[in-house]
C-alpha cells in the first residue's frame, strides 16, 4: 500500500494529514523468524496488523494501515477509536 492507495470505504486517496494522525496510534513492532518479516500491530485499532520487511517499513505500512482503518470508520460512520498517549 503507498500513500495513494485508496483507503477502504471511501474514494479517495489517503493524504499527507491522514497519514499524521494515523501516526498517533500506538504501532508494536516485532520480529517474526517464521515470516522472515517486521510484524507491527495497532493495538487502538482492533490490534490490526501488517508488515515490513525493515522497522522501518513496518511502521510506515502502519501509519496506512491505521489511516485506512480510520477512514473506514468515519466512512461507515462509526466511532474512531482514540490513540493512547503516553502517560496516560
Amino acid at each position: 500500500m503507498s500513500a495513494t492507495t485508496e483507503a477502504v470505504g471511501t474514494d479517495h486517496p489517503i493524504t499527507e494529514e491522514e497519514l499524521t494522525e494515523a501516526r498517533r496510534y500506538t504501532m508494536v513492532v516485532q520480529w517474526s523468524p517464521a515470516d522472515n518479516l517486521f510484524i507491527v500491530t495497532v493495538p487502538e485499532l482492533g490490534n490490526a496488523k501488517t508488515h515490513g520487511a525493515t522497522p522501518a517499513e513496518a511502521i510506515a505500512m502502519g501509519a496506512e494501515l491505521a489511516a485506512t482503518v480510520v477512514s473506514a470508520h468515519r466512512a461507515l460512520n462509526e466511532p474512531v477509536p482514540l490513540p493512547r498517549f503516553f502517560g496516560s
